[in-house]
């Protein structure tokens, strides 16, 4: 629902959500599993043009549901379903977005904020063992997002983009076995608190190519905040040809890429891992080659 006042605009939505998994066990076990998730979601918005720029501001709320894998993976080896809640989550955000057209320059400026009930997080019981998951605590998540699109000349363009969040635990515990330790505080595993992305992209005739740069800022690799992982900063290469014909009704698209450029030492995280193995060596300089398949 819109209803625009003048420069200012209300929108409004009301949503329902209704999903169910259903796990049918044709073993001997017979361990068939339903998980039912519900959720009525209202959302509201307020949008003012000031003629160079809108200004905006959202409350909304949510569901983010489990997936079937990490309902199905049990620590007990079981069948059928976890006994898992969806995340609830409740979403403020406000802003600014902006196009100049003269000058082929548009921005986005966003402040976020989030509450979160019911927070999923993986975890690991054995070495290399599967990813398993539960509901520890609730967290809240603070930040920032900018954007911004620009076309200086016409075969050139650049985007660039910037997010900050402090993601943090509000309670939880872990029960270990000697003592239980409190959450509340720490930072969610798994999600740095910066990130910064900048492509440029130029098309001529008769190629495209692209430079992408790529900077994750410092995260835990545990939810008891023992173990970091650094930032890196990345670099990849693309060039493609636009296309190639087949027959009239289908054209071919090959390119070829050179990711990690300057060959750097990084790693991704395993949240959670058992033993303390919080880290996975990422790919070192590597080429790419291949092709997209289009049907007009």
């Amino acid at each position: 629902l819109a209803v625009p006042l003048g420069r200012l605009q209300l929108t409004a939505g009301l949503r329902y959500d209704w999903l169910q998994s259903e796990a049918d066990d044709r073993t001997p076990d017979n361990d068939d599993g339903t998980q039912t998730f519900r959720s009525l979601s209202p959302s509201i918005g307020l949008s003012y043009d000031v003629g160079t720029a809108r200004l905006f501001a959202n409350l909304s709320t949510g569901l983010e549901a489990p997936t079937t894998t990490e309902l199905s993976n049990r620590p007990d080896g079981q069948g059928g379903f976890n006994d898992l809640n969806a995340e609830n989550i409740v979403a403020v955000e406000g802003g600014v977005a902006a196009t100049w057209i003269a000058q082929r320059l548009s921005y986005d400026l966003a402040l976020f904020y989030q509450d979160i009930d019911d927070v999923l997080v993986p975890f690991q019981m054995r070495d290399f063992g599967p990813t398993y998951y539960r509901n520890q605590g609730a967290a809240r998540n603070v930040g920032a997002e900018a954007a911004l699109q620009w076309r200086p000349v016409q075969p050139v363009s650049l985007e660039a983009s910037y997010t900050y969040v402090d993601a943090e635990f509000t309670e939880g515990t872990i029960e270990g076995p000697n003592e239980t330790t409190s959450l509340d505080g720490n930072q969610l595993p798994g999600v740095p608190s910066h990130r910064l992305g900048a492509t440029a992209q130029f098309h001529t005739d008769p190629l495209q190519g692209s430079l992408t740069v790529q900077t994750v800022g410092q995260q835990y690799g545990d939810s008891e905040n023992t173990a970091t992982n650094d930032r890196y900063t990345t670099v990849d290469l693309r060039l493609s040809h636009p296309s190639v014909s087949l027959t009239d009704a289908a054209r071919i698209t090959p390119f070829v890429a050179l990711n990690n450029v300057f060959d750097v030492r990084y790693n991704d995280v395993v949240v959670n891992a058992f033993g303390g193995r919080f880290y996975e060596p990422a790919a070192g300089r590597h080429w790419r080659f291949g092709a997209s398949l289009q049907f007009n």
